[in-house]
């Protein structure tokens, strides 16, 4: 199928499903899906991924989709990836070896577990109502928005990064965070576990309308 495109000036075709639009920006690598239930994230392996609907051979530096859910074990060589999401109400569970990809997007009531004790560098973390848990993330920034009730996250986050609590519900966090650069709070209320939850290192901006709980 051919689409045509246009995108801060630029005019052209491209043919699906050779792109995908993120944010503001086009990326122009496959989008590898992941179809849901248990199997091993490797490159080579084809047994649970899927590009443009044809049973496809994982392959390093690629988008990846989850919105089935998944338990994958990764191999212990590590894996590297551009873009990923993660969609839909169906827990995603990495274990195994390393993780590296330019950028983690969450949708509204997905999950994601960090089952391994390896190294998970997601780049800019973009999270929308949605639940964390388990293992060290490190990355550039951290995007949490928690539009109303309260969500957890129970994760290290670990980095020179900026950390940015959205909307107006409660983000609860119960693991450190280590090295982030700021920390700004600009609606809602965070909720830590203790005094010593976020960096010492952070400098912490909290809004007229936020609330900051370092809970005891």
């Amino acid at each position: 199928m051919l689409i045509g495109f246009c995108v801060r000036g630029l005019v052209g075709n491209l043919t699906a499903p050779d792109f995908s639009i993120l944010g503001d920006s086009v990326s122009t690598s496959p989008i590898f899906v992941w179809t849901g239930g248990s199997g091993n994230w490797a490159v080579g392996d084809s047994a649970n991924w899927q590009n443009g609907g044809v049973a496809s051979a994982w392959q390093n530096n690629q988008d990846a989709a989850f919105g089935a859910g998944g338990n994958l074990t990764v191999d212990s060589g590590g894996v590297s990836a551009k873009a990923i999401s993660i969609t839909g109400s169906s827990p995603v569970t990495w274990s195994g070896g390393a993780v590296s990809a330019t950028a983690l997007s969450m949708g509204s009531g997905s999950s994601l577990s960090l089952a391994g004790s390896s190294g998970y560098n997601i780049g800019a973390l973009d999270a929308t109502d949605a639940t964390i848990s388990g293992g060290t993330l490190s990355g550039t920034s951290f995007s949490i928005t928690v539009g109303t009730g309260s969500k957890t996250l129970s994760s290290v986050l670990s980095g020179n990064a900026s950390f940015y609590k959205l909307g107006s519900g409660e983000l609860v966090l119960s693991a450190a965070t280590a090295n982030t650069v700021t920390s700004s709070i600009s609606a809602g209320t965070l909720t830590t576990g203790g005094n010593e939850i976020l960096s010492d290192t952070s400098t912490v901006k909290v809004d007229n309308t936020a609330t900051l709980n370092p809970g005891s």
